[in-house]
C-alpha cells in the first residue's frame, strides 16, 4: 500500500502497554487467557483504549488490572502503528516504569491473567526467537524500552 499527503489512515484498534522493569532490568510478563488471542503466549501489561479514555489512562487501567501495581509514573516511550492479534490497524502507546523487585505482583482480573514472571533481556530474546512471545509488538515495546532506560530509571534503594 502507497501513501502521500492524501492518505488517510484510521486504526480500527487503540491499545496501551507497559514495559514494567525492575533494578535489575528484568521484563514482567503477563501470560493473558483472553478469547481474541493465542493462548500460551507471553506479552507486556496492556490492552485496548476505552471510549473517552486517554492513553496514559489505559495503560495505567491496564497494569493495574494485569499485575496489581499501581500508583506509579509512567514514562512515554512511542506509539506504533502495526497489525494487532486480529489482524485489524492496531495503533499502540507504549509506556516504561521501573519498580523494585520485591513489589508484589498480583493481577485483579485473574479470569484474563493466567500467570505472571520477571525475565531478563537474554530469556526474553529466547522467548520470542521460540515464539512464544505473544507479538513482535512485544519485542518493540521492550527495544524502546532498553533503548530509552536512562530517561526513567531510577536508585530503587533497598526493598523495603
Amino acid at each position: 500500500m502507497q501513501f502521500d499527503e492524501t492518505s488517510v489512515v484510521t486504526p480500527a484498534y487503540f491499545a496501551s502497554s507497559v514495559v514494567v522493569l525492575d533494578e535489575s532490568l528484568r521484563i514482567l510478563l503477563v501470560l493473558e487467557d483472553k478469547p481474541n488471542i493465542k493462548q500460551g503466549l507471553w506479552g507486556t501489561p496492556g490492552g485496548g483504549i476505552e471510549s473517552g479514555e486517554l492513553p496514559i489512562d489505559a495503560a495505567k487501567r491496564e497494569l493495574f488490572e494485569e499485575t496489581g501495581l499501581q500508583n506509579l509514573q509512567l514514562h512515554f516511550l512511542e506509539s506504533f502503528l502495526n497489525r494487532g492479534d486480529r489482524e485489524d490497524l492496531l495503533m499502540c502507546y507504549t509506556f516504561a516504569v521501573q519498580i523494585h523487585s520485591s513489589r508484589e505482583i498480583n493481577p485483579v482480573m485473574t479470569d484474563e491473567i493466567l500467570q505472571t514472571r520477571w525475565v531478563d533481556k537474554l530469556e526474553f530474546d529466547a522467548m520470542y526467537a521460540n515464539k512464544i512471545i505473544r507479538s513482535h509488538l512485544t519485542k518493540l515495546f521492550v527495544e524502546s524500552a532498553f533503548g530509552a532506560i536512562k530517561a526513567f530509571t531510577t536508585d530503587l534503594g533497598e526493598p523495603a
